[in-house]
């Protein structure tokens, strides 16, 4: 049986390349600056309206520990659709602010590498980091899982990104 190719929207953030299935994009926007909401997490920049549906909006470089940026022409925010589980729920919506996006790369689930030598008790990168790809140019591409990206708190992330990082 022939393994089906997926399609990932790769993304920067620094010089970090990530992606996230296709099929999660609802739509790419420019920057536009949110509406803040009080008491929300350093992350959680605020909501946004897009004809009529109010998305919270937050910066993956904040999520992720990377160090803040001034948002220009080149922020993009990536406006993603989440299924609910319960098919009588109404899909989420949200919108991850990144560096700029890069490209559409094709994949084959096969193709993904699980993440070496992270020592992690929770298994937190098995849940939010599908696997690395390797592309041609031997960047390696973080293919991120959307669905498990929200209900990690910054500080799992960040730390997981900094293990990343001295894989890479």
């Amino acid at each position: 049986m022939a393994s089906v190719t997926e399609q990932c929207l790769s993304f920067y953030l620094e010089d970090q390349l990530f992606g996230i299935n296709i099929l999660w994009v609802q739509e790419i926007r420019g920057w536009q600056k949110p509406t803040p909401l009080p008491n929300s997490g350093a992350e959680f920049l605020g909501v946004i309206n897009i004809r009529g549906l109010v998305v919270p909006i937050v910066d993956l470089r904040i999520k992720f520990g990377f160090s803040s940026r001034r948002y220009d022409d080149t922020t993009v925010v990536i406006v993603v659709r989440l299924a609910q589980s319960d098919p009588a729920q109404p899909e989420k919506h949200v919108g991850f602010v990144v560096d700029a996006v890069s490209d559409v790369q094709d994949l084959v689930p096969e193709q993904l590498s699980p993440v070496p030598g992270l020592k992690n008790n929770n298994n937190v990168h098995d849940e939010a980091i599908r696997g690395l790809l390797v592309l041609e140019d031997n960047k390696m591409l973080i293919v991120l899982n959307e669905l498990r990206l929200l209900d990690l708190d910054a500080k799992e992330l960040a730390a997981l990104v900094e293990q990343l990082e001295q894989v890479a």
